[in-house]
């Protein structure tokens, strides 16, 4: 593992079916070939990849016994600080329909192990989990599907690296997934999971602190044909690039250096064709928060949607972000009145042909690339019929006050492009009569007073439609007195 936050998430990770990323793309033993081999085969395999490397097994020191029908592993690992021969044990067993039952696995139950960041530094890493129980049905060539179900109990999880110091202790975390590989040798894998009362606490050496509980993380993915290889390839340059960044000199000048660009590039090359479709939702309920020494709330519900299709050689994608019972119990409750209770963001990427966005990328990550270029590109790009690049809907209150918003990314006539807003808002009238009662908060009547004048009435609302981008910034058509915003088209001199 390089310099990654989620390095000590792992142990999750080891117990998800990403474990079939690559153990397709070797013709594994079946059942009626040597069975230890075969088991011993699938089990390093999983282990490597599944972990992201951070658990590596020695394979030529594994050892396989017969126990009747059973085979009993053990895969010792490497990279471990303590126990100081940590390994991986199970219990497989073939089945008469050519699967493996995998009866149990166990990973060592308290371990701690080191990675050196691009600072020269060693992350250090330790972990306990107090109960464990581990059972999959794998067939060896993943061509009918399998499944992983695991269930860990007092898990925790603490990270240490120069005085920046992490835990994270979970009750219970309970995960099941399937998968299976087409012909092509691509992946298709469903997985679900959920964490009960996940409490985390961060000190960070800037002096910045964190103290979280959350009651429940649910969470569920499908992916379609994704290429394992290309994944790989993805979180490699992915991990390469944040190592990179943290090696940056105070003097080094702007932009990206030699390695960032090539990291950069070695993305999108894997991005081309990496899958088909992917479909994930994640759920926090019952959320608190101490953040610093004067923040703290709590959040009734955070939910996360996001999707992404690429068939018909067009993407689309969209975000969906939802946050519902938000409260500051820090402040005072007048004041706390006035931070969003309810927020939602929905943005969406429609009709984009992927052939175009590649070469988009393609140029925008070449050396000394042409901004004028870059721009138009993207401005062909957005002309495309039925291709739209924007925020569906935002939605928040503030105390009286309800505001709905929509925003879409447009070329202009001039070859710039720009956006198209639209806000609307009920409750401004009552929003300022607060204002003016509240010394606080009279501040911000200028502000709100100039909203209102500029805001077009639609029943018992206020409409604001502005565009950006291709000459003056106008709000319901009226020109802005400010310098046009160009958004595209850099201006270039000789």
């Amino acid at each position: 593992m390089k310099a990654s936050s989620s390095a000590k998430l792992c142990l999750l990770l080891f117990l998800t079916a990403t474990s079939a990323r690559a153990q397709a793309q070797t013709t594994s033993p079946s059942p009626d070939a040597p069975n230890g081999d075969a088991i011993k085969s699938i089990l390093t395999e999983a282990i490597s990849v599944a972990s992201s490397r951070l658990f590596v097994v020695q394979e030529q020191t594994a050892q396989v016994s017969r126990d009747g029908a059973d085979y009993r592993v053990r895969l010792p690992l490497t990279g471990f600080i303590t126990p100081a021969d940590p390994a991986v044990n199970a219990v497989a067993r073939p089945t008469d329909a050519g699967m493996w039952n995998i009866a149990s696995m166990t990973v060592p139950s308290a371990g701690s192990f080191g990675t050196t960041t691009p600072d020269t530094a060693v992350r250090q890493t330790e972990y306990s989990i107090g109960e464990q129980s581990i059972h999959a049905l794998i067939d060896p060539k993943f061509i009918r599907p399998s499944s992983l179900t695991a269930n860990l109990a007092a898990l925790k999880i603490r990270s240490m690296h120069f005085d920046n110091h992490s835990e994270d202790v979970i009750d219970r975390y309970v995960t099941d997934s399937t998968w299976s590989v087409d012909t092509g040798g691509l992946l298709d894998l469903t997985s679900n999971a959920k964490a009960t009362n996940w409490h985390q606490i961060e000190n960070l050496r800037t002096g910045s602190n964190l103290d979280s509980l959350v009651r429940t993380v649910s969470g569920h993915f499908t992916v379609e044909g994704l290429d394992r290889a290309k994944g790989q390839q993805l979180m490699d340059a992915g991990e390469e690039l944040i190592a990179d960044r943290q090696t940056m000199l105070p003097n080094q000048p702007p932009g990206l250096s030699p390695p960032q660009r090539h990291d950069l590039r070695t993305m999108v090359d894997a991005v081309s064709g990496m899958l088909t479709r992917f479909q994930g939702e994640w759920t926090l309920d019952g959320t608190s928060f101490v953040a610093g020494i004067t923040n703290s709330g709590t959040i009734g519900r955070v939910r996360v949607e996001m999707a992404e299709d690429t068939r018909d050689q067009q993407l689309n994608a969209n975000l969906d972000i939802g946050m519902d019972d938000l409260a500051m119990t820090s402040l005072s409750p007048e004041m706390a009145s006035y931070v969003p209770r309810h927020i939602a963001i929905k943005s969406i990427v429609a009709g984009v042909p992927t052939a175009k966005l590649m070469a988009l990328l393609w140029t925008a990550t070449e050396e000394d690339a042409d901004p004028a270029t870059v721009d138009t590109q993207l401005t062909a790009l957005l002309s495309e019929a039925g291709a739209r690049i924007g925020i569906g809907s935002l939605t928040f209150d503030s105390g009286p006050l309800q505001v709905t918003a929509s925003a879409r990314i447009v070329p202009r006539i001039d070859g710039t492009f720009g956006a198209d807003i639209h806000v609307a808002a009920t409750g401004a009238d009552m929003l300022i009569a607060r204002a003016q009662g509240n010394p606080a908060m009279q501040r911000l009547l200028p502000a709100l007073l100039t909203a209102k004048g500029m805001g077009r009435p639609a029943g018992d609302a206020l409409v604001w439609d502005i565009a950006l981008g291709g000459g003056p910034i106008t709000v319901n058509g009226v020109p802005i007195p400010l310098a046009p915003l160009r958004i595209g088209k850099s201006q270039h001199h000789d």
